[in-house]
């Protein structure tokens, strides 16, 4: 059985692609229509061993250079994520480059699948699931602001109210355009924390936030993990961590 298996493994070039992308963890797509007499999945095949002889060197085959305004940035499937800095020097728009790179182009650039120069709030970070087409940001709400609305009412030009600025509010968002998100029954996810720095995870249904910050303001500070089911709006789980936090 063995000897018929590497007989018929020898001779068709479509069997050795297939279990050279399985030993990648990699499979064909179930519409493609690949045949050994016709050439295509021989050339398939060495360009995959191309592929994985140049991620072997980290000799890639092509680059590209993306200039950066802020360091936040994301890499998901093929979209590469970064922020933008408005005139005022304040985190408001994200730019999304598309990882297909412009041969054509001098330099390489990696063309720009969309770009919106200000969302509408401060930004503290942000996280993307292109599956399900979901945009999640994080408002920034700087201390200057928080002292000034506790602390004094500054009559704000804005829809919500003075009080709601205690809570840190998180926007669910589509990618492809920028509105709610359709599938969220609440595109507004909030909590009683000031946080000055996050890590955003989204796996499936959930969204989980770990957030650095202050619970009681100003003189308590810590890591405060939080989960929801980003589609229901329910809060799963909850907890503070006075170390730091990896997840």
């Amino acid at each position: 059985t063995c000897k018929r298996f590497q007989h018929l493994l020898k001779h068709s070039t479509l069997l050795q692609l297939v279990v050279e992308l399985a030993v990648h963890g990699l499979r064909l797509q179930t519409n493609t229509n690949l045949k050994d007499d016709d050439g295509s999945s021989v050339d398939i095949l060495n360009a995959f061993k191309r592929s994985q002889e140049a991620w072997r060197k980290l000799e890639p085959f092509k680059t590209a250079t993306i200039p950066l305004s802020k360091y936040e940035y994301e890499i998901y499937g093929h979209l590469f994520a970064h922020g933008l800095v408005s005139n005022t020097g304040d985190f408001r728009g994200i730019e999304f480059n598309d990882l297909k790179i412009d041969c054509e182009a001098e330099p390489r650039s990696a063309p720009v699948w969309k770009r919106v120069e200000d969302i509408g709030i401060d930004i503290l970070d942000y996280s993307y699931d292109v599956a399900n087409d979901l945009l999640v940001i994080v408002e920034n709400i700087s201390d200057n602001m928080f002292h000034e609305l506790v602390c004094f009412w500054w009559p704000w030009d804005v829809i919500v109210t003075c009080s709601s600025y205690s809570r840190t509010r998180v926007f669910l968002m589509t990618i492809s355009d920028g509105g709610p998100h359709p599938q969220a029954n609440t595109t507004c996810l909030s909590f009683k924390h000031l946080p000055f720095q996050c890590s955003i995870k989204i796996v499936d249904n959930y969204l989980a936030i770990s957030f650095l910050g202050v619970t009681n303001f100003p003189n308590t500070q810590n890591e405060t993990l939080i989960i929801w089911n980003w589609k229901t709006g329910i809060m799963c789980y909850v907890r503070a961590f006075s170390s730091s936090l990896s997840f």
